[in-house]
């Protein structure tokens, strides 16, 4: 009865441990395979992310750039045509104002930011002096953005920051503008 009971036991343990076996391993597989597919799909936003920062970064420049060139030109007597200031301005615009919306999928609320009224209330400014042709408008512009100049690097401060915090993994719109020329107007 001994061998018989041996026999038996062993067999049952075997069994055992094939059926453990054979539950774990498929699971554990399964386990390794969503945790790869999470960091895929983490990986994946960051880049997004990533992008949708470049990209409010290189389209506001651009229409920054467009303001102060036209702004300059104008103070000078140089002016652009109207039809050609509002498409271009306009494209430019549109162009940052749908990447400053991305952002808001990112966790930021740049669309009604200080930076961003600001550069709409410049961009109705600009094209009020194109439209009058005023270089005196121009001027005063000119003088009011310290030819834009004061704007170039706390925009480039915030943008950084966001990609920062991207890459970091942290997010936070309210230390955004801190140390900024936006910073007392951010609610």
């Amino acid at each position: 009865m001994d061998g018989a009971w041996i026999t038996f036991t062993s067999s049952v343990s075997a069994a055992t441990m094939a059926a453990t076996v054979a539950y774990l391993v498929p699971r554990r597989l399964q386990q390794r395979k969503e945790a790869e597919d999470e960091r895929t799909k983490a990986d994946q936003r960051k880049a997004e992310a990533i992008e949708t920062i470049a990209k409010i970064r290189t389209d506001g420049s651009q229409w920054m750039t467009y303001l102060q060139t036209v702004v300059t030109d104008a103070a000078s007597g140089r002016f652009v045509e109207l039809r050609e200031f509002d498409s271009t301005a306009g494209e430019l615009r549109k162009n940052n104002e749908a990447a400053l919306a991305l952002a808001s999928h990112l966790g930021y609320d740049l669309f009604y930011s200080p930076f961003t009224d600001w550069m709409r209330q410049v961009h109705g400014e600009v094209r009020t002096a194109v439209a009058e042709q005023s270089r005196v408008k121009a001027q005063a512009i000119i003088r009011e953005t310290n030819a834009f100049r004061s704007y170039f690097t706390p925009r480039a401060i915030i943008t950084t920051r966001m990609m920062d915090e991207v890459t970091g993994g942290t997010r936070s719109t309210a230390h955004l503008f801190a140390g900024t020329v936006f910073a007392a107007q951010n609610p």
